[in-house]
C-alpha cells in the first residue's frame, strides 16, 4: 500500500506547462499553493524573438495570452500568490519573504544572504536583466507589442517598456 507522507512534506513543481494546468493541479491537489510570476511583456517577447527566432508580434501575442490563462486560473485555485520578476530582482529578500509567509513556512534568516544566491556552485547576484533587453527593442518594435499586448500590458502596470 501507500505510506502516508509526512505531515510538512513540501514538493515543489515548477514546469512551465502546469501553468495551464491549474485548475486540475488544484482539483487534484487539496493543499496546493500557486505561485505565479509574471514579467515585463516588452522583455518576454524580445527575448522569445532572440531566443526562438519567432517574430515579435508571436512573442508578444503568446505573452498575453500565457498571462490571460494563469491570471483567471489563479483566480479560482483556493490558495494563489502573485509576483512579479521587478519586484523580486529589486528585493529578493523581502519577496522571498513575501512567499515564506504565504506557504506558511517558517522564514529562515539564512535562506538568503543580501541577495546572493549559490547556484550550481557559482555564487552571483540577482540582477534585473530588463534593461539590457529593453535597449535592444526599437520604438517600432515596441509598437508592435503593445499593437498584441497593450491590454495585457496595462492590467499588469508596464508602462512603454519600463
Amino acid at each position: 500500500g501507500m505510506m502516508s507522507a509526512p505531515e510538512r512534506e513540501i514538493y515543489l513543481e515548477k514546469s512551465i506547462p502546469n501553468a495551464a494546468r491549474i485548475p486540475w493541479l488544484n482539483a487534484v491537489f487539496p493543499n496546493a499553493c500557486f505561485i505565479g510570476i509574471v514579467r515585463n511583456g516588452y522583455v518576454v517577447a524580445e527575448g522569445i524573438r532572440r531566443k526562438a527566432g519567432r517574430p515579435l508580434a508571436q512573442g508578444a501575442r503568446q505573452w498575453a495570452v500565457s498571462n490571460r490563462i494563469m491570471l483567471h486560473d489563479l483566480e479560482s485555485a483556493d490558495r494563489s500568490h502573485l509576483i512579479n520578476y521587478e519586484d523580486f530582482t529589486r528585493s529578493p529578500a523581502s519577496t522571498t519573504r513575501e512567499l515564506l509567509r504565504f506557504l506558511d513556512i517558517p522564514a529562515d534568516q539564512n535562506v538568503m544572504q543580501d541577495g546572493e544566491w549559490t547556484i550550481h556552485g557559482v555564487q552571483s547576484s540577482i540582477k534585473n536583466m530588463n534593461p539590457a533587453s529593453l535597449a535592444r527593442l526599437s520604438t517600432e518594435d515596441k509598437q508592435i507589442i503593445e499593437t498584441e499586448a497593450g491590454e495585457m500590458l496595462e492590467q499588469l502596470g508596464y508602462g512603454s517598456g519600463d
